[in-house]
C-alpha cells in the first residue's frame, strides 16, 4: 500500500493524476515514488510492477507511461470500489477479509489473521508454504488497504465491516443471483445482518431469526406455531425487566400481509 492507512486511495488517485500530466518512462516513475511517498528503492520497484502496471492501472507506450482504460476509469471516477474490484480480482484473500469479517466480526487482530491464514492455505498451496511471518505482513498489507477504501473499520482493538463493506458485498452476490426469488432473499439476508450488527453495537444480546416466544413474556401463553423474527434485540434491565425489539424484514410484497 502507497501512504498510510488513511492516504491509501487518496495516493493512487495522485499517482495516476502524474502519470497522466507527466510523461514519464518506467525508470522515472519509480524514481518519483520513491521520493514523493518516502519509499526505499525496492518497495518503489514493487509498487510500479505489482500494483501499477501488474494490475493493469498504467502501461508502456513508445518507452512511456500511461494511464489504461481503467486507470483512466478509475481516475476520472474518484470512487474507492472501483479499485477494490480491480484488486479483489488479483490478489488472493482480499475477498476472504471481507467474508469473514461478515460472518465473524467484531474480530481482533490475531483471531482475524488466524481465520484468514487458515482459509486461503486450504484454498492456496502456494499461501500454504508461506512463512507465517510472511503471511501476516502479506494480511497486514491488505487489511490496511481495505480500510483506505472504507471498506474495513477499526474501533477500539477490533475489526468490522463499514457500511460500504456489507453494501459490496451484497452487491457481489446479487450479480450472481439466479432470479427474482434468490435475489431478495439475498437483499432480506443483507437487512438481517445489518440489523444484528446494529444491535450488537449498542450491546443488545442481538439474535437473527428468533422464535416469536423468545420475545414475549414469560407468562404470556406459548404460541404452538413456530413462528420466527427476522432479528431481535434483547436486553435485561437491572431492576426493570426484560427489553426486547422485535424486527421484521419485508423487501416485496404486501406489507398488510407480513405475518
Amino acid at each position: 500500500m502507497v501512504g498510510g492507512v488513511g492516504e491509501g486511495f487518496v495516493s493512487y488517485l495522485k499517482i495516476l493524476r502524474y502519470v497522466r500530466e507527466h510523461k514519464i518512462d518506467r525508470v522515472e516513475l519509480v524514481f518519483w515514488l520513491k521520493t514523493e511517498f518516502h519509499l526505499a528503492q525496492s518497495y518503489a520497484k514493487n509498487v510500479a510492477d505489482l500494483l501499477l502496471f501488474g494490475t493493469g492501472l498504467i502501461e508502456s507506450q513508445d518507452g512511456r507511461c500511461a494511464l489504461t482504460k481503467t486507470g483512466e476509469r478509475i481516475l476520472d471516477g474518484g470512487k474507492p470500489n472501483l479499485l477494490y474490484d480491480l484488486f479483489a480480482k488479483q490478489f488472493i484473500g482480499i475477498i476472504d477479509i471481507v467474508d469473514i469479517l461478515h460472518a465473524s466480526q467484531p474480530l481482533t487482530w490475531e483471531k482475524f489473521f488466524e481465520a484468514w491464514h487458515t482459509r486461503i492455505s486450504k484454498s492456496s498451496p502456494e499461501v500454504a508454504q508461506w512463512k507465517v511471518s510472511h503471511a501476516k505482513m502479506q494480511f497486514r498489507h491488505r487489511l490496511d488497504w481495505l480500510r483506505s477504501l472504507s471498506i474495513v473499520n477499526k474501533l477500539a482493538d477490533s475489526f468490522y465491516l463499514s457500511k460500504a463493506g456489507m453494501e459490496d458485498r451484497t452487491q457481489r452476490r446479487l450479480q450472481t443471483a439466479k432470479g427474482k426469488l434468490e435475489a431478495e432473499e439475498i437483499s432480506h439476508g443483507d437487512i438481517e445482518d445489518k440489523l444484528k450488527l446494529i444491535g450488537d453495537f449498542f450491546q443488545f444480546m442481538s439474535v437473527k431469526r428468533a422464535t416469536v416466544n423468545e420475545a414475549r413474556p414469560d407468562n404470556a401463553p406459548k404460541l404452538t406455531e413456530n413462528r420466527q423474527l427476522d432479528c431481535l434485540w434483547a436486553r435485561v434491565v437491572h431492576f426493570g425487566g426484560n427489553v426486547h425489539m422485535a424486527f421484521e424484514v419485508q423487501v416485496g410484497g404486501n406489507i398488510s400481509r407480513c405475518n
